[in-house]
């Protein structure tokens, strides 16, 4: 074993001494296993950079946003299955603390049609019923609405005036009420207030468009006594059946 002279020795120890430790970062590393490793076929290439694989076969996922109390905001539930029922015992969603919700409340679907998807919401006989808020709908006879904080029925004149009389016990009779017994409801369309004691105000809607509001001056249906509703912001089109919120 040979030995350096003292003078080499002690310069070599200098230099060493003086660098210190030196610590690799991540990056070091990296181009270092870059620089030893075999790269493949594809990167000695020059064709385009690959892309990212993004899935783009799934069915659409819904955002269903749950409301607290007097806020426009709240808990936002992702929707990935084809079904989802709502209950507040029952479902795939549960909403406990809310008491005018049934057990199975409602079912939320998602749909596939020729042009892509659909959500369809249906009702599972809940004792409340289930509304959704629209900004235009078509009307039947029979169909219950909200107006502000007060639930409404429409009824169709020209249903409404159609008597049915049972023949037997299978045999149903259809037949046309005489004009002198009938009432300007059985006449006219309206829609009547539902109240927990049965129905309540009874509104004629006399004309094609009829606006319903708090406004006296700009409604011919005047809602004065509900603060939900705005002063001028829903109308009925009895020429087309059909509510509108501008």
């Amino acid at each position: 074993m040979s030995k350096l002279p003292k003078r080499e020795i002690s310069e070599n120890a200098k230099n060493h001494s003086s660098e210190g430790t030196r610590l690799e970062t991540v990056e070091d590393i990296r181009k270092v296993f870059h620089e030893q490793r075999n790269p493949t076929v594809l990167e000695h290439g020059s064709g385009p950079e690959t892309l990212a694989a993004l899935p783009n076969r799934r069915p659409p996922m819904a955002m269903l946003c749950i409301l607290d109390d007097d806020h426009e905001d709240g808990e936002w539930v992702r929707i990935r299955a084809d079904k989802t029922v709502i209950g507040r015992s029952e479902g795939d969603l549960l909403i406990p603390h809310d008491n005018m919700m049934s057990g199975r409340h409602a079912e939320l679907c998602r749909q596939a049609m020729k042009n892509g998807y659909r959500w369809q919401l249906t009702d599972l006989q809940s004792t409340n019923g289930t509304f959704v808020r629209i900004a235009k709908t078509r009307m039947w006879h029979g169909q219950e609405f909200f107006l502000g904080s007060r639930s409404y029925r429409f009824d169709d004149a020209s249903q409404a005036s159609l008597q049915m009389s049972f023949v037997g016990e299978s045999a149903i009779k259809a037949t046309q009420c005489g004009w002198q017994g009938a009432t300007p409801s059985d006449l006219i369309p309206s829609m009547v207030e539902l109240t927990p004691r049965g129905e309540g105000q009874r509104f004629l809607l006399t004309n094609s468009h009829n606006a319903i509001g708090r406004d006296a001056k700009s409604c011919s249906i005047v809602l004065a006594n509900d603060l939900l509703v705005e002063l001028n912001r829903y109308a009925v089109d009895t020429s087309l059946f059909s509510l509108s919120r501008p």
